[in-house]
């Protein structure tokens, strides 16, 4: 991948009735990434706390990247809320 920043505003969903939270990637992780399957990355939230882990394709049509109840925690923010997610 090029060194293009990614930049998106995302709501955060739960997952089914766990205290487990995700965004849906609006992107196609094969054109931008040249992979289908998971993809390592490094995010930053809401421009303020950044996060290593992977977008994973989850049962859904997109991929996904997950929020730990700890980055949840940090930016104040819970399910329905919107966040702002960017990587390069």
């Amino acid at each position: 991948m090029e060194n293009k920043e990614i930049i998106f505003n995302a709501i955060i969903k739960q997952n089914g009735n766990m205290n487990a939270a995700f965004v849906e990637f609006p992107f196609s992780t094969e054109a931008l990434f040249h992979k289908k399957g998971q993809v390592k990355i490094k995010a930053i939230f809401d421009y303020k706390v950044e996060y290593r882990g992977s977008l994973a394709k989850m049962k859904s049509d997109c991929h996904i990247l997950g929020l730990t109840q700890e980055i949840r925690k940090q930016l104040g923010k819970t399910f329905g809320d919107e966040v702002s997610v960017s990587f390069n």
